[in-house]
């Protein structure tokens, strides 16, 4: 994972990021958030294509058709969609509540991280990352590490790449590339390894 981290950007700034691409993965933004978010795309700290910018731009102009994508894609059994719960891709029966998805409990809770999104099972991106951008405001680098090296990116790589290669929503695509590259910013950051972990989906 070897991106370029753009000089100046801050842990908060990340945390920032990783705060807006958690909202976006769990629920379509809601009439209030446009305006932010078209906003958001035009102070993002890594270098966006013009491409990206401009499904980001489209998607924000169809409200409706982002409520449609996002359930197609995370919500509703169908050929595209993409599980959002990390166990999945890493239990050999693609269960919501495998062994990762109990680890992730136990690590949660020993961080004393009270769940904030309405998910069946406690190892969704979302929360992850919700967490992830807690801990970098706090500054708290070693546990931040723990989660992505051990939790978030055995798994989330191919999450990432079934969203970027999905044919319902460019501006889901851009979401995928967007957290890609906050993500890779950071293991670059820190150099750091991913834990070695099957995936079976």
């Amino acid at each position: 994972m070897g991106a370029e981290v753009p000089v100046g950007v801050s842990l908060a700034e990340r945390a920032a990021q990783l705060r807006v691409l958690a909202g976006l993965i769990y629920r379509a933004p809601g009439q209030d958030a446009l305006a932010a978010l078209a906003e958001c795309v035009e102070s993002w700290p890594d270098p966006l294509t013009p491409a990206q910018r401009q499904a980001w731009q489209e998607g924000l102009a169809q409200p409706e058709a982002l409520l449609l994508a996002n359930e197609q894609l995370f919500w509703v059994p169908g050929s595209q969609r993409l599980s959002p719960f990390g166990s999945v891709y890493t239990d050999k029966d693609n269960l919501t509540w495998g062994d990762t998805a109990r680890a992730w409990q136990r690590f949660a809770s020993a961080q004393q991280w009270q769940p904030v999104l309405e998910c069946a099972a406690p190892d969704h991106l979302s929360e992850q990352l919700l967490l992830l951008a807690l801990l970098l405001e706090q500054d708290n680098v070693e546990v931040s590490r723990e989660l992505l090296c051990d939790h978030l990116m055995p798994w989330v790589p191919r999450f990432i790449a079934g969203l970027e290669a999905q044919s319902v929503s460019r501006f889901y695509q851009a979401v995928g590339q967007m957290l890609e590259g906050t993500l890779q910013a950071l293991m670059a950051q820190w150099s750091l390894s991913v834990t070695a972990m099957p995936l079976y989906r």
